[in-house]
């Protein structure tokens, strides 16, 4: 976290205002609930992150065109930029690590979550017996690391004597928990609140039958910290979005975002520091959505 404020620091010299009504091009997941989703035919994303996206932009007079990306190509459109028909803000759950932030420009941490995975019930209840064990992931995201803790440290994946484990990549999340549900897959890594989402959706509005489907029982594999990113030309925007995440946390807004979005769950220890350490503007500086009077 101090290495990102020390970044802002450091940009700050050189970053040239944006005008008013200056169109912002955004990048939205459409598979990515609770962060960022979209409902059937709507043209409106939803989600604690994409919502969150929507507030800065909106607070700053700025005009938002949304772009829909997917988990493979969000990089690239972000390093091409708006003005090259990629993206200039990257709104979906991106985890922090050195190479992104050498490649771009990271907001403050906006959320703390970690991997973990959905298991057949065959696992671990003597159906396991068979020669190959199927793990499946989303292509482009970091749950392949949570997949090799798993298979290795953790001893978590495991098969018969001289059987195999194959990865499998999938496309969406969609794609993956109704495999594992239809039990051609074993088991399925991913951040535990989308797979959460995604599952209960799929059970309520196409009626998937995943009574088979378990949990990891709270286990997590990585922890993930979660930032928006701007594309690295970007520095007037970066600011803007550093300024815009610690208003929406100090006014109230991220929190009832957060409420709606996660049916008022319970926050952990990790997450909950995140909400504190990001509410650092005083009563007079939240503007508009002042909490204090």
């Amino acid at each position: 976290m101090i290495r990102i404020a020390l970044a802002f620091i450091l940009i700050a010299a050189g970053a040239i205002p944006l005008q008013a009504q200056e169109t912002v091009r955004v990048g939205f997941r459409a598979d990515a609930p609770p962060f960022s989703f979209r409902v059937g035919a709507q043209t409106e994303y939803h989600g604690f992150l994409a919502e969150l996206c929507v507030d800065i932009i909106e607070d700053a007079g700025l005009a938002l065109d949304p772009v829909e990306i997917s988990a493979e190509n969000r990089f690239d459109m972000l390093s091409r930029g708006g003005g090259a028909g990629g993206i200039d803000l990257l709104c979906d759950p991106t985890s922090i690590n050195l190479e992104r932030m050498s490649n771009y420009l990271l907001s403050p941490i906006v959320f703390a979550t970690g991997a973990g995975y959905l298991r057949h019930s065959r696992i671990g209840n003597g159906e396991d017996s068979r020669n190959e064990v199927l793990v499946g992931y989303l292509r482009g995201t970091t749950a392949s690391t949570a997949v090799d803790i798993a298979r290795n440290s953790a001893q978590v994946i495991k098969t018969v004597s001289g059987g195999t484990i194959r990865n499998v990549e999938v496309d969406d999340h969609i794609d993956g928990i109704t495999r594992i549900c239809q039990g051609k897959l074993d088991f399925y890594f991913g951040d535990i609140d989308i797979l959460r989402a995604v599952q209960a959706n799929l059970m309520a509005t196409q009626g998937l039958d995943c009574d088979r489907v378990l949990g990891s029982d709270g286990r997590l594999f990585s922890y993930e910290a979660y930032a928006l990113a701007s594309n690295a030309g970007r520095p007037d925007l970066a600011l803007l979005v550093q300024r815009g995440v610690f208003m929406a946390f100090s006014d109230g807004r991220a929190r009832e975002s957060y409420a709606r979005n996660f049916d008022r769950r319970d926050m952990g220890a990790a997450l909950k520091a995140v909400f504190a350490l990001n509410a650092v503007l005083p009563c007079g500086e939240v503007l508009d959505h002042d909490p204090c009077h």
